[in-house]
């Protein structure tokens, strides 16, 4: 996903506007609602939804992807909807979207929980080679994460996986467990100032 897309992201998180989910689309709304139907101008929102949604809810919006590529097949198709129907079960406040670029991504939260004290707004760009190995980049939207801290890539994004334990059969429940973990991780070297 293009940085300035994701710098998008947390710059409508940072401005307070609330998330909204409708029809498996995630959706910034404006601080005033009336004003957007009042003006009859359309948010960058709903013009980017207008595409007809497939089955399930999952939105494939139109985009080239070369060949083998996920969404691009059939069992692209029948994996994207497992993948949502495991999200809704398993971490319900997680949709999984494709973006204005094609570009499939997941966003949601994670925590509060038992082993993690804060609210993390999670954003997970699917790569092409998605369900044949290729790790997606997670970026940590809101909060900021801290100056400094460990396992990062240069673009900010989560490393995750070193070892290529990822894999064809690995799915966004493992990499939101991974991401659980380095979340738990991160807030132990917050207090204490040692690195994992």
């Amino acid at each position: 996903m293009d940085p300035q897309r994701v710098e998008e992201f947390r710059r409508k998180l940072r401005e307070g506007r609330p998330v909204r989910v409708r029809n498996g689309q995630v959706h910034f709304e404006e601080r005033r609602p009336s004003a957007e139907k009042s003006s009859g101008t359309k948010s960058v929102a709903s013009a980017a939804n207008e595409s007809p949604p497939a089955q399930q809810g999952v939105v494939v919006k139109p985009h080239e992807w070369g060949s083998g590529a996920f969404y691009e097949t059939e069992s692209g198709m029948a994996r994207a909807l497992a993948e949502q129907a495991l999200l809704l079960r398993e971490y319900p406040g997680f949709e999984l979207e494709v973006d204005e670029d094609g570009t499939p991504y997941a966003y949601g939260q994670l925590g509060p929980t038992a082993q993690i004290r804060g609210r993390y707004h999670i954003l997970i760009a699917l790569p092409p080679r998605y369900g044949q190995g290729a790790l997606p980049a997670v970026h940590v939207l809101e909060p900021p994460l801290r100056a400094g801290a460990p396992h990062r890539y240069q673009d900010g994004s989560l490393c995750l996986d070193h070892s290529g334990s990822f894999n064809r059969r690995s799915t966004l429940l493992t990499l939101l467990g991974w991401v659980t973990v380095w979340l738990l991780l991160y807030e132990g070297w917050l207090e204490t100032g040692v690195a994992w």
